[in-house]
């Protein structure tokens, strides 16, 4: 008896793992004009950028700089100079001026074009997580955002590092999502990692880069593994890779224990910070200002915290801004300081939130009407809170001069003053001298190009309440003696000392005798509100300087 022919069964197609692609399209408006609307914003801010290229170096700023140049010298970290600050933006900085120049100019150039890639990487990465709609809007936010005075962005600081390497992170895993091989799961952790050295609190960020690769995983039918298990291996190896790198560098020069006293062991009782009342009350007075200068921005922001929950993204989509966007809040709140420019890591969640509220909108305005211009809408509105921004801070985007600028920002902080102050150093000295400055003013040994007689270029942590104090004052003492420095700057500065109550005064008992009897006094500079006057030499030891905020320098007896 014969078997009746029998209709091969047709195999299942494999159904392909979820990516983190857009539910649903509306029309698009073209390639030509997300580019054109995104090389505008790059235009515009770069042009506001351009004009703030000489601002001096605060502080921070000069810490980078003295560090970075130490670097070029052939100086490891934390031989000559002591922070609680991982080296990677010193090291960014270093790169920088090796291209553009050792001055404040090619530093402040150097982040114009890294703020450029950062926007474009946004672009990118949530064009490919999300749509161009969102992309843009998202870029656009963080392109005028970071460039404000809210958020000190005209100033050379680690959070830009930290968000460029971030923004290359996204992307890294817009094409894991696409393609979950461990080539951009490795990728992705390496570029956290970068971020991380760059500072410490991108720490939340390789958070984010772990747990999505996890979300990846577990949005599968059938959940596998053995894949996520290699990929988060490769990711953990990457992250790890450039501290592993950093750690061997210092350990071959010496400096490891150093290293991991002051980025580790200090930087632990720094990090308890404020108490929970104090740091509300900084959040508020931090966050006034930005809410009034980009208000629209802000409440898209909250706006999409809302609407993300009703878009019609993917669930893994909706997960991913809300991670994303938890884990860029928190690298804002370290020892609950809530500094200005703590919140440029926040910037690419504002704008991608706002984003997603800015795509919710006219997706529901598009059921009630087909007129095509309505996707145009959220760009309109964003440029019109970008004129309205600038509008309302004309002098700083138009006006006034970048040592206006400085000194509106930064008040009587010496940061005008330091270039004339290192100026005289360097014309009376030699490059072999050293230099001792009493205060936290490194970027004047940055300008002096002088070494300094101490690695204690912050002297904040000698007045902190915290169990090294006294310990760290001895040390900066005895540096200073062994050193013999041709000048000391002493800085009568209160912001460059934010002594607390309680807090021995050993350094101070021990400079006033030790400059009595090594040392005269060669320089006076007086800060007021409108003027700074400049006494040198003779005029300078017949001074009697009346302001607040005075630094007097001392030059070593014959």
């Amino acid at each position: 008896m014969t078997k009746p022919n029998k209709k091969p069964v047709p195999k299942a197609k494999k159904v392909p793992a979820k990516s983190a692609r857009v539910a649903f399209q509306e029309k698009p408006l073209g390639n030509a004009f997300y580019w054109g609307a995104l090389g505008t914003f790059i235009f515009l801010t770069s042009l506001i950028r351009l004009r703030l290229l000489s601002i001096p170096f605060e502080r921070d700023e000069g810490e980078y700089a003295y560090i970075a140049k130490l670097m070029l010298k052939g100086i490891a970290p934390f031989k000559e100079a002591y922070t609680m600050k991982l080296p990677g933006t010193s090291a960014m900085y270093a790169f920088l001026m090796t291209i553009f120049g050792q001055t404040n100019i090619g530093v402040h150039l150097g982040v114009l074009l890294m703020g450029t890639g950062t926007i474009l990487f946004l672009y990118l990465a949530f064009k490919k997580l999300f749509n161009a709609h969102v992309a843009l809007f998202a870029a656009g936010v963080y392109a005028f955002m970071s460039v404000s005075p809210t958020v000190l962005g005209f100033a050379a600081h680690a959070t830009h590092f930290i968000t460029f390497f971030v923004a290359i992170a996204l992307y890294f895993l817009s094409r894991f999502y696409e393609n979950r091989t461990i080539l951009w799961a490795g990728l992705l952790g390496l570029m956290l990692g970068l971020a991380f050295i760059m500072k410490q609190q991108a720490v939340f960020f390789i958070v984010f880069g772990g747990i999505s690769i996890v979300m990846a995983s577990a949005m599968e039918k059938p959940f596998r593994f053995k894949p996520l298990f290699f990929q988060l291996v490769v990711f953990t190896a990457a992250v790890l890779l450039p501290y592993g790198i950093l750690v061997l560098i210092l350990k071959g020069a010496g400096t490891f224990d150093r290293f991991w006293f002051w980025t580790m062991t200090y930087a632990g009782k720094y990090a308890l910070g404020l108490s929970v009342d104090d740091g509300v009350k900084e959040f508020i007075t931090r966050f006034k200002p930005m809410l009034s200068e980009f208000t629209f921005f802000w409440l898209a922001f909250f706006a999409g915290i809302v609407f993300t929950f009703f878009s019609r993204f993917t669930k893994q989509q909706k997960l991913l801004v809300l991670l994303f966007s938890l884990c860029a809040f928190l690298t804002v709140c370290p020892g609950l300081y809530f500094r200005r420019h703590y919140f440029v890591c926040f910037l690419p969640a504002v704008g991608l939130m706002g984003g997603v509220a800015m795509y919710y909108l006219t997706t529901w305005l598009s059921r009630f009407s087909k007129n095509r211009y309505i996707p145009l809408l959220p760009f309109i509105l964003l440029s019109l809170a970008a004129i309205v921004a600038v509008a309302g801070n004309k002098n700083y985007y138009f006006s006034s001069t970048p040592n206006e600028i400085c000194k509106q920002q930064y008040g009587n902080n010496p940061f005008i003053e330091s270039l004339q102050i290192a100026d005289y150093i360097k014309k009376n000295s030699v490059a072999t001298d050293k230099i001792a400055v009493l205060g936290s003013e490194p970027q004047i040994s940055f300008y002096a190009d002088r070494l300094s007689a101490s690695g204690y270029i912050y002297t904040y942590p000698l007045v902190e309440i915290q169990p090294f104090n006294q310990q760290m004052q001895e040390e900066m003492a005895v540096e200073i003696e062994k050193s013999k420095p041709k000048f000391i700057v002493y800085c009568l500065i209160s912001a460059s000392w934010l002594g607390k109550v309680g807090a021995p005064d050993t350094i101070f008992n021990w400079f006033n005798s030790y400059a009595n009897i090594n040392y005269e006094l060669t320089g006076v500079v007086d800060i007021y509100n409108d003027q700074t006057i400049y006494k040198w030499n003779e005029e300078a030891a017949a001074y009697q300087p009346n302001s607040e905020q005075q630094i007097k320098i001392y030059k070593l007896k014959d």
